[in-house]
């Protein structure tokens, strides 16, 4: 019988802590529930992130196609741009030889040389820089005849820079040839 006593004792104390246990569990019970609907509350507004995340996803893909459409018309603006500077670039080295066979001719009339020479190198660089191109575009022919009166011009100014370079030399005249 004492044997039965001890293990009777024994297993009110395992009842008596199961039913403490039991109590604890029950007496938590109403902070699992408020922890269950606040897990319910935050998966709603995962759900409502979740949402946004997607719209915002769209949204960003949209903002980069357009991106990319606007840098592509931008690229297509620059080149018209450089385009459009080449040919006002080469509107006024035509321009600018046009006033080079002007300032030449003027130069020849009031017989200075100096001056001519100096529209002579700039027509020469101008000439340069608008390169060969251009017969196509119909400026060809106005280049085609600049070129030409250029050249009267040039053998006219070389004719009498010799002529009065001669005469300077014939005479002596140290300060004529110069």
């Amino acid at each position: 019988a004492p044997s039965a006593e001890r293990a009777l004792a024994a297993a009110r104390r395992r009842e008596a802590a199961v039913h403490a246990e039991l109590e604890a569990v029950v007496r938590g019970r109403p902070a699992v529930a408020r922890e269950l609907g606040a897990l319910a509350e935050q998966a709603s507004v995962v759900d409502l992130v979740s949402t946004d995340l997607s719209h915002l996803t769209v949204s960003v893909k949209h903002a980069s196609a357009l991106a990319d459409s606007i840098s592509s018309k931008v690229r297509e603006l620059d080149t018209a741009q450089e385009n459009v500077l080449s040919a006002v670039r080469r509107l006024q080295a035509m321009v600018d030889r046009a006033g080079c066979l002007e300032g030449v001719s003027a130069a020849m009339e009031a017989e200075d040389y100096e001056r001519a020479a100096a529209f002579v190198a700039d027509f020469t660089a101008l000439q340069k820089q608008l390169g060969g191109g251009g017969a196509a575009s119909g400026e060809g022919a106005q280049l085609s005849e600049q070129e030409t009166k250029m050249g009267e011009a040039r053998e006219r100014l070389v004719g009498v820079v010799r002529a009065r370079f001669s005469a300077a030399s014939e005479k002596r005249d140290e300060g004529g040839a110069l």
